[in-house]
């Protein structure tokens, strides 16, 4: 394997620090992904629109869908 040189010698400050922003860094991601979901669930199921459905690429918005549906048949045989 390919050993690389270290760029700065061991610092402990310096871990300490790298290891707080990374901590910082994944919860601030992890909050964002938390309030992007629950924004698109209120979107669909307090609002009722479209948002959640024109987000996923197997769902269609409910007026496309109610376009490309076929009305029943009212004749009996």
């Amino acid at each position: 394997m390919l050993q690389l040189p270290a760029i700065v010698a061991p610092d402990k400050d310096l871990k300490h620090l790298a290891h707080t922003v990374h901590e910082v860094l994944a919860w601030t991601i992890i909050t964002l992904l938390l309030v992007h979901v629950a924004g698109a669930l209120i979107h669909h199921f307090i609002d009722r629109d479209d948002t959640l459905r024109r987000m996923l690429p197997f769902a269609k918005p409910r007026a496309e869908a109610a376009r490309t549906q076929q009305p029943a048949s009212t004749d009996t045989p």
